[in-house]
């Protein structure tokens, strides 16, 4: 499809803050953007194959950078309980309705934000109910790159906060080549001619994410967490308002 001058603006819009979230809290870039990016392009499978690509480069050199800080254990652990529902979600193998998979959704995502900003605690249900959290999680992956809100709150209950961000950068960067090799089996246009100025733009927000990221760490952990669960929220309004309004 052919960009006009203010899509172009828009979308450049976007895809900073886009960059600005991911590496700000290590999840979010696609939810936050996509209702926005909407504005400018007809489908969201104009975005979702360039924000692939870029979840995958910038993840890649994250983990390179700070590998030694990621909590490989638990990104280990998270990646066995979804690696089968990942799958099904690539193939298309259950396909509930719409209207079910956004409202679970936002029900999980929302409990666990407000437990997170009032402030953090313990859920009721323990490791059953994470581990079908981060199941179903994997197959909203699967299916669009869009199980963050679901495995995030997990991970943040199982991994140092010092840790978190890059430890999910990891994750997406293990999780990313699935989502891409299937689009790319299906003919989906990746748009690289987008690529060479979204990507560079894209960065712009990255690294201003990374300066936020530092400042956030400062904070103490009842408000690091209590910020997250705002986040939380944001990514369930959006969906909200996307959806049924």
């Amino acid at each position: 499809m052919e960009l006009t001058t203010p899509a172009l603006v828009g979308l450049s819009a976007c895809f900073i803050w886009s960059g600005f979230v991911r590496s700000g809290f290590g999840f979010g870039g696609l939810v936050l953007m996509l209702p926005l990016a909407l504005l400018f392009v007809d489908s969201p499978i104009h975005i979702i194959p360039i924000t692939a690509v870029h979840v995958f480069t910038t993840g890649v050199v994250t983990v390179l950078l700070r590998f030694n800080v990621i909590a490989w254990r638990q990104i280990f652990h998270i990646m066995g309980v979804m690696l089968v529902p990942v799958v099904i979600g690539l193939l298309g193998l259950i396909s509930l309705p719409d209207a079910w998979l956004v409202g679970l959704v936002q029900v999980i995502v929302g409990f666990y934000a407000i437990n997170y900003i009032r402030p953090f605690k313990t859920l009721v249900g323990g490791r059953l109910a994470d581990y079908a959290t981060i199941a179903f999680g994997g197959y909203l992956s699967g299916l669009a790159l869009l199980g963050s809100p679901l495995i995030v709150p997990v991970a943040g209950r199982w991994i140092a906060r010092e840790r978190l961000r890059d430890s999910l950068l990891a994750l997406w960067v293990l999780l990313a080549p699935f989502k891409i090799v299937m689009l790319f089996a299906n003919g989906v246009d990746f748009h690289w001619d987008w690529q060479l100025w979204l990507f560079p733009i894209h960065l712009v927000g990255y690294g201003c994410g990374l300066l936020f990221h530092a400042k956030l760490l400062q904070h103490r952990s009842e408000v690091f967490y209590r910020i997250i669960g705002w986040m939380l929220l944001a990514v369930v309004t959006v969906g909200l308002w996307q959806n049924y309004l």
